[in-house]
């Protein structure tokens, strides 16, 4: 007896083994369970893994005959079909699991993906047609229909579709995304944007697609912009879709109509997201270089929240709006609130007071005497500070500038570095002592930067060499060019150019002509450099004027041979010249020629 119970349970265990072993290879008698659905999955998996594929695909089709509906099965036999390049044997299979459950979206969709890789279009229109019937008041259909008819069948049939769609929904509003995509497509940018806008009046609408969608548009901008604007700005509007609206105007380059966005975006919005608003409207300002939309908000932010008045990040991110946006009384303001926010002697102080001095010098309204007290109060409380040399020298010119040329002077003596010494010689050239200047000059090279140095070391050459009304000349050009007006420093040579002897005459053009390079007019620069060749090729100047004037024509291809003409010239004739190594290599870059 025991051993009659002893052989029935192990009767018992081997078949509680051998059962799901049998449906594992696939037995279609065994009954399905989804417990038996994963193991034959797990199976599959498997023979896909060791590469035996034919095995596979065996368990799989058995799996689908005994349940068609198995999704996990469908997508794996399409996947071992489709790396066998027999991918059209899965539709069968995709038919028999949607006469199942009809409104089955993955499936729907498959058969759309190997319709088109089989190239059917007959097919499918029929399948786009069956999945409409399927679930007639359901978008989706639509969209997944016209992103294959997208790729497949172009975007006039896209946007039939969706218009089919539309009105079968009986939504205005529906499928909207898709159709400005399809007009988009199409060239029609205004129906795409107008398409775009119906579909942000849902609240769920994705905001960036949208306004990504937006800056691809060619157009007119305003335009375009309208009927997003239109929706972004309603009265209900949340605080997110209000700094969108500034965004697609600021995107658009459009400062006004940011700037009267920006300030409609503030009405009824609340206490708390106001200071947010404004720090997000300024930041894209900033990124997009729209300085006074930039000023605009951070004024209204100080004028508006309190905590904002006197908060260092704020004045600061002003003074650079205002400067930008050259409105120099809002930027000494700005950086005079800076300072005074500042903790005393602290090196951000220091900073903001050097940076307040500099604005000021530029603005036209701050009195000589401002500068000067300004300079004191530096002295006083950093008197050892990096940057006293650079501002006492800024203040003697900005000084000088306001008619007050003693006491610029005054500033300069002792000069406490080397930019001090540099413009208290530019101070006694500009008063005409050329002797002082010229001394103080000399005496400014110790210390100074390279490229500053060899300015003035270019000037001294010059000076040494010609008689007073050219270098008076160029004293003044540089004085005028010390203060950024280039127009005005290249009229003082051009005035002088035919009162001065012969001889003196190239030095004026060469520096004329590097004037018209800095100013941006290569034109006249290409004219000041070709009368040196011209009338005075024996003079010191001709070497560099030719190489300068090859290089010149070279950034232009169809002139590339009149400068390698120019440069081979330079090389033959002048063989001698410092320059020639340079001319050499200038040509070895632009080639000989064909």
């Amino acid at each position: 007896m025991r051993g009659v119970t002893r052989g029935l349970l192990a009767a018992v265990a081997w078949a509680t083994v051998a059962m799901p072993a049998m449906a594992q290879t696939g037995d279609d008698t065994a009954p399905y369970s989804p417990r038996g659905e994963a193991q034959l999955l797990r199976e599959a998996s498997s023979h896909e893994w060791r590469g035996r594929l034919d095995e596979a695909e065996t368990v799989l089709v058995n799996l689908l005959e005994r349940n068609p509906t198995s999704s996990g099965g469908l997508f794996a036999l399409e996947r071992i079909l489709r790396t066998r390049s027999r991918v059209a044997e899965v539709l069968p299979f995709v038919d028999r699991f949607l006469e199942a459950s009809p409104g089955a979206s993955g499936p729907r969709y498959m058969k759309l993906r190997v319709l088109v890789e089989v190239d059917s279009v007959a097919g499918l229109d029929r399948a786009a047609e069956a999945w409409f019937e399927a679930v007639p008041n359901d978008p989706d259909p639509y969209r997944e229909v016209a992103r294959v008819y997208g790729q497949l069948v172009g975007p006039e049939r896209t946007l039939e579709v969706l218009r089919e769609g539309r009105d079968r929904l009986g939504d205005d509003d529906a499928l909207a995304l898709e159709t400005g995509d399809a007009l988009a497509a199409l060239g029609d940018a205004e129906g795409a944007a107008a398409e775009w806008a119906r579909a942000l009046r849902d609240p769920d609408a994705d905001v960036d697609g949208v306004l990504r969608r937006l800056q691809r548009l060619e157009g007119d901008r305003e335009t375009l912009s309208e009927p997003i604007l239109a929706v972004l700005t309603r009265a209900d509007a949340s605080e997110a879709r209000r700094r969108a609206a500034v965004q697609v105007a600021i995107g658009f380059d459009l400062p006004d109509l940011a700037r009267r966005v920006a300030s409609e975006g503030l009405r009824g919005l609340s206490a708390q997201a106001t200071p947010g608003y404004l720090q997000d409207v300024a930041r894209r300002a900033e990124e997009s270089d729209m300085s006074e939309l930039s000023l605009w908000a951070l004024e209204t932010l100080r004028r508006t929240v309190p905590a904002a008045a006197g908060d260092a990040a704020v004045e600061a991110r002003m003074a650079a709006a205002a400067l930008a946006a050259g409105d120099t009384t809002a930027a000494t303001e700005a950086q005079l609130r800076l300072v005074r926010a500042l903790p005393g002697g602290s090196v951000e102080r220091r900073r903001a007071m050097a940076d307040l001095i500099r604005v000021e010098v530029a603005a036209s309204h701050v009195s000589a005497s401002t500068l000067q007290t300004r300079l004191q109060g530096f002295r006083s409380e950093f008197p050892d500070a990096p940057e006293l040399d650079g501002i006492t020298a800024a203040v003697a010119a900005g000084v000088a500038t306001r008619g007050e040329v003693e006491a610029a002077l005054a500033l300069v003596e002792p000069p406490p570095g080397p930019e001090s010494r540099l413009e208290r010689a530019w101070l006694l050239l500009d008063e005409g002592e050329l002797e002082a200047g010229r001394e103080a000059l000399t005496a400014s090279l110790s210390g100074l930067a390279p490229s500053a140095a060899t300015e003035v070391i270019q000037l001294l050459a010059v000076l040494d060499r010609v008689g007073p009304r050219a270098g008076g000349a160029m004293v003044e050009s540089g004085a005028r060019r010390r203060h950024g007006d280039l127009t005005s420093a290249r009229e003082a040579l051009d005035g002088a150019m035919d009162e001065v002897p012969d001889d003196d005459r190239p030095a004026l053009l060469f520096q004329a002509g590097r004037l018209a390079v800095a100013a941006g007019d290569t034109a006249s620069a290409r004219a000041y450099f070709a009368r040196i060749e011209g009338a005075h090729f024996a003079s010191a100047e001709t070497p560099e004027a030719m190489l300068r004037h090859a290089r010149l024509l070279a950034a232009d291809p169809a002139r590339a041979d009149e400068a390698r003409s120019l440069l081979e010239r330079l090389i033959l004739e002048r063989p001698g010249a410092a320059v020639v190594p340079d001319a050499r290599s200038e040509l070895n870059r632009l080639g000989r020629g064909s």
